[in-house]
């Protein structure tokens, strides 16, 4: 710590017409320099103050990769579920393809009375179904890219 200070006057109640019975008092400037420094703990306390900091440092390193490693688990997740509902998709459609080809044999076996009523009905549920399906995979599918989306840092709002 450094200080300077600067003064300057005359003895209070000396002037041209006064005499002093101290003498006489001439004026005066004055320039004062101050310096001061500390050890703390001998360098001891400036060691401390530094782990600190770098402690710190070395939080905030941490939480990084923590967060990074999160983040890619995150992408590898999604990244997952989207191939997943992908199949499941691909899968549905094969079905349906499937149980559109029955339905129609079926309705014309039964045009040609060569099946039961009941047979076409059975291949109508199942092409319902499959079209259901379908349907929720696509929806798992759209879902599961959003999800991949937003975790690759986009804004899903948008």
């Amino acid at each position: 710590l450094i200080a300077v200070g600067f003064s300057a006057g005359e003895f209070g109640g000396n002037g041209p017409d006064t005499k002093s019975r101290f003498g006489n008092f001439l004026p005066r400037t004055d320039l004062d320099v101050i310096a001061v420094w500390s050890l703390r703990n001998l360098g001891q306390g400036d060691v401390a103050t530094a782990r600190i900091a770098r402690s710190g440092v070395e939080q905030a390193q941490i939480e990084r990769a923590r967060v990074i490693d999160r983040i890619r688990a995150d992408i590898v997740d999604a990244r997952t579920q989207t191939e997943t509902r992908r199949q499941e998709m691909d899968l549905a459609r094969s079905r349906v393809a499937t149980s559109q080809r029955a339905y129609a044999q079926d309705l014309i076996r039964a045009r040609n009375l060569k099946a039961l009523p009941i047979e076409l009905l059975s291949s109508a549920r199942q092409l319902a179904a499959a079209r259901q399906d379908l349907v929720r995979a696509m929806i798992g599918y759209s879902q599961a890219q959003l999800q991949l989306y937003a975790a690759l840092g986009n804004p899903a709002d948008k």
